[in-house]
């Protein structure tokens, strides 16, 4: 009888998670991510951070499966665990060569049973299905604060003044539910994220509930303190905003002056730190003619970095910020620009050029899989949607997610009898289609869409098609 000299662990970069009875294992540094079915979900909740000896994980799954011998699940296990190194999920030591040959599946249902190789698109459409029907808070929101170092002239935050925070004792205390209820990742955001003293309380929290963390910051005030706090976290990415490469232009939209310096700094930092940085560059008025650049400069330095064409009005349905939008009329001009500097939405157009024509009527599964949750307690479906669905003060986020009638009405929401018009529109599948936009500034339940949405993915497809004709 073989015996399993070997011990495993998660990567630093790889998470699992269990829902029902579907297993999911994730890698934020490669992107990978894969899904399994109930036999498969009970191997890999034999993973953790620990290094733990085959034999000792096969006297666990002896337990758990009485009927089935100790060779078939020591043999199930050296599969699974060699096909999850190979795919970069586990570090393995104290093995050369695997004790078996990989075997065809047994039908006993001992067996783990690893899915096929999907795409993450493939892994994305089945949870969000899987959500669809058992809503889980998946992803998670959380402001540290509505205040700002910056006063960016598109901002949809409402800043209130005099707004009384959750106290820290609180705010880890809603983390530690987060863990326990199987959420996967948790964003800290702001206004300025790195203004609140608490996030680094915040981080060390959800590091400890294994959270799969991001922060969105504008990155000025990065001091060491903060810097090690990022580093020794693993934080999943950093994400910051850059609206030109010419500092008169990033700064009159920030309105502060210097801030282009100081954030693009500390993007430099982070990398050469190894830290894991990508940049969010919103189109407006003000940047339309050199927001390339930005692309460019992503590009060139592997930083992954996306555009945003519609402005989302403020939470609290001020639409003053709206006067900052692109015109309908330099729209040509603007996606033209964005596929020309932008090689990752080249290669997403070429890579999907059959479906271009597709119609599509999905939606983000808002209500389904993600929570927002302000500073001074409001929970929101999520970030910049100014709809208020519970209050931390008052109750626990499982007592939201289950109860709050908000939500509710949200998980029975279809687009295609709110928004008939969408089922024959030609232009769905370049559409962004956002309830959190439409709610600030229209009244969505009545099927009404703010002007300007549609003529964006109308654009967009129509210099999407003339891009993949001229390379075809």
């Amino acid at each position: 009888m073989s015996i399993l000299n070997f011990c495993t662990r998660l990567q630093a970069d790889s998470y699992v998670r269990s829902y029902g009875e579907v297993g999911f294992i994730c890698n934020v540094d490669t992107q990978r991510q894969e899904v399994f079915d109930a036999s498969g979900a009970v191997f890999l909740k034999q993973l953790s951070r620990a290094f733990r000896v085959g034999e000792a994980v096969v006297d666990e799954l002896c337990r758990i499966f009485p009927k089935a011998s100790r060779e078939i699940l020591r043999e199930d296990l050296s599969d699974f665990i060699r096909y999850l190194h190979q795919a970069g999920f586990v570090e393995v030591e104290g093995i050369v060569n695997w004790p078996f040959e990989q075997s065809n599946a047994h039908e006993n249902g001992t067996r783990k049973a690893p899915a096929k190789d999907q795409n993450s698109a493939e892994i994305s459409k089945f949870l969000k299905e899987y959500f669809a029907i058992h809503p889980t808070v998946f992803s998670f929101q959380f402001y540290t604060t509505e205040s700002c170092n910056e006063h960016c002239v598109h901002c949809y935050v409402d800043q209130r003044v005099g707004g009384k925070s959750l106290p820290l004792e609180r705010r880890l205390a809603l983390i530690d539910q987060l863990g326990s209820m199987g959420t996967l990742d948790i964003t800290f955001t702001g206004g300025e994220a790195l203004l609140s003293s608490d996030l680094p309380a915040l981080i060390d929290r959800a590091k400890k509930n294994d959270l799969v963390i991001s922060v969105l910051s504008n990155l000025t005030l990065l001091t060491d303190e903060l810097f090690d706090v990022i580093k020794n976290a693993n934080v999943a990415i950093v994400q910051t905003s850059i609206y030109s490469m010419d500092a008169s232009i990033h700064d009159a939209i920030t309105r502060r002056q210097g801030s282009l310096s100081q954030t693009l700094s500390a993007v430099e930092r982070l990398r050469s730190a190894g830290v894991r940085v990508s940049i969010s560059c919103p189109i407006m008025k003000e940047n339309r003619d050199l927001f390339h650049k930005v692309l460019r400069y992503g590009a060139d330095n592997d930083i992954p970095t996306n555009c945003d064409f519609g402005i989302m009005a403020k939470e609290n349905g001020d639409t003053s910020n709206s006067v900052h939008r692109v015109d309908t009329v330099d729209l040509e001009n603007v996606v033209t620009s964005v596929v020309r500097d932008s090689p990752k939405y080249r290669e997403m157009l070429e890579r999907n050029a059959n479906r271009l024509d597709d119609v599509s009527i999905d939606t983000c599964g808002i209500g389904n899989y993600m929570l927002c949750l302000k500073s001074t307690g409001e929970f929101l479906p999520c970030p910049g949607f100014g709809l208020v669905v519970g209050n931390a003060w008052e109750s626990d986020i499982e007592d939201v997610w289950r109860s709050s009638p908000q939500l509710i009405a949200l998980r029975q929401f279809s687009r295609s009898a709110t928004f008939p018009q969408c089922t024959s529109c030609e232009a769905t599948t370049f559409c962004n289609f956002c309830l959190a936009k439409f709610h600030n500034e229209a009244d969505w339940t009545a099927g009404v869409i703010p002007s300007g949405y549609c003529e964006i993915a109308r654009t967009n497809k129509r210099i999407a098609q003339r891009h993949v004709k001229a390379t075809m």
